[in-house]
């Protein structure tokens, strides 16, 4: 799956706050910007994707959560079902392609 040119550019989030920029030559980029395109598709903000990551049984901070979104932190394997469950994909099509 490729990244899309729109989730590489800096975007304004709903607080309207320009977004990082992510460094899409990494995986840890890439999966990042993919977890970015599930939320925005789905309407799913940073703080209701920590509640529904927590509710499922996973303890993942608020802090936590932006980190993966902007790429500044690896999301832990453990996770990918669960974020897989949320936006209604496989756990195979979460994973960017290279």
């Amino acid at each position: 799956m490729a990244v899309s040119s729109t989730a590489k550019k800096r975007a304004k989030s709903k607080m309207g706050r320009a977004r990082k920029e992510i460094d899409d030559s990494t995986y840890q980029g890439r999966c990042a910007i993919r977890l970015r395109e599930l939320a925005d598709r789905k309407g799913i903000t940073a703080d209701e994707l920590q509640q529904r990551l927590n509710q499922a049984g996973h303890n993942v901070s608020r802090n936590a959560v932006y980190s993966y979104l902007s790429g500044d932190r690896a999301i832990p394997l453990d996770l990918v079902p669960t974020l897989a469950s949320i936006f209604g994909i496989s756990v195979r099509t979460f994973f960017p392609e290279k």
